[in-house]
């Protein structure tokens, strides 16, 4: 039986044995037994991993560990366009001619600034949300869209990313030819779709998800595809598109890196070399935020879910964080539901 006696709610819902509103993102990231030794601890972080077996261990869990990686990337991303407007004061480098004007330039860098500044509340908040053991939502009794933390910081993710988009299709409209501004473009999409699916995954509920990515890939790769067990909900799809997204930056900012060193571009040099930098940041971040968005192999029922005639169920593709239902529990071909011990409730709650 599920203990509700942590519960912070108080006995009365206690006893009635009611969970509370819970997201895609807490059931994913669930943990069953928090009160484990350091080497249980670790085992069990290595048991959800998987492919990513080979990364340390050294935070309470992945999410966290990548989540401090992201701060520290974030940082860099808000310093280094502040570096880039102060010099022609304090003179890094030569500066080069540019296809921009003066005030487009300006703008371009004042937003990253912003954007870092974005990115770095927001990791900060996913380190909190995820810490074990966990703590009360700092905004909990604030508006609903800022609930919880890892909710708040969703949508500080997103609102970094939003000014990427403009800001690299003025670069691009510029510069057309540039194939680099179309790569950044592109990515600036990829990575608002990418927090947007943060957002969705992170609202509490106590009904059914609807979910974006998994009906989609199974209407186009089939119910029983290898793919579907890594896009299972909205987050963990999110994850994995953050990584790719990340991954390729850091090897478009590598080549522009290349051929600003074949030109000897002293400006482009700094500004590549530190995209390299914080891109790399970046996705060592995201490898640990996919390793830690995989739900354990203790949750797992792995029981296709029935429908009242006894045949499979293929309409719904909800992400069922309501109450416990006996018998049922997640299907990596069919509905991700909620066996009892995934109810288990986390001490963090709104």
């Amino acid at each position: 039986m599920v203990d509700y006696s942590s519960d912070p709610t108080g006995p009365k819902l206690a006893e009635m044995g009611r969970t509370r509103r819970m997201s895609i993102v807490r059931l994913t990231t669930h943990t069953a037994n928090k009160n484990l030794s350091p080497a249980d601890r670790r085992l069990r972080i290595l048991n959800r991993r998987g492919v990513f077996v080979w990364l340390p261990v050294l935070c309470s869990n992945d999410v966290v560990h990548g989540s401090w990686w992201f701060v520290w990337g974030s940082l860099i991303a808000t310093i280094f366009p502040i570096l880039v407007l102060l010099n022609p004061y304090i003179h890094i480098y030569e500066s080069d001619e540019h296809s921009l004007p003066a005030i487009g330039y300006f703008v371009t860098w004042i937003m990253c600034v912003i954007s870092g500044a974005f990115f770095t509340l927001g990791s900060c908040f996913f380190v909190r949300a995820f810490e074990e053991p966990p703590v009360p939502a700092l905004f909990r009794n604030g508006s609903r869209h800022f609930q919880t933390d890892e909710l708040f910081a969703a949508w500080m993710f997103l609102f970094g990313t939003l000014p990427a988009v403009p800001y690299s299709l003025c670069w691009f409209i510029y510069d057309p030819h540039e194939v680099i501004y179309l790569g950044l473009l592109v990515a600036s999409v990829v990575f608002v779709f990418c927090t947007y699916l943060f957002v969705l995954a992170c609202y509490p509920s106590d009904k059914a998800h609807r979910q974006v990515i998994k009906p989609i890939a199974r209407v186009c790769l089939g119910r029983e595809h290898w793919l579907i067990k890594h896009i299972q909900n909205d987050w963990l799809a999110g994850t994995w598109f953050f990584l790719i997204a990340t991954a390729i930056s850091v090897l478009g900012a590598f080549l522009a890196f290349l051929a600003a060193l074949v030109k000897m571009s002293y400006e482009e040099l700094f500004v590549f070399g530190f995209s390299v930098l914080d891109f790399l940041v970046f996705l060592v971040g995201c490898a640990y935020f996919c390793a830690g968005s995989y739900p354990e192999d203790i949750l797992k029922c792995y029981k296709r879910k029935k429908d009242a005639t006894g045949t499979d169920d293929d309409e719904e593709d909800d992400f069922n964080d309501g109450p416990p239902v006996p018998g049922r529990g997640y299907d990596p071909r069919g509905d991700v539901e909620t066996c009892e011990t995934q109810n288990a409730l986390h001490s963090y709650s709104v």
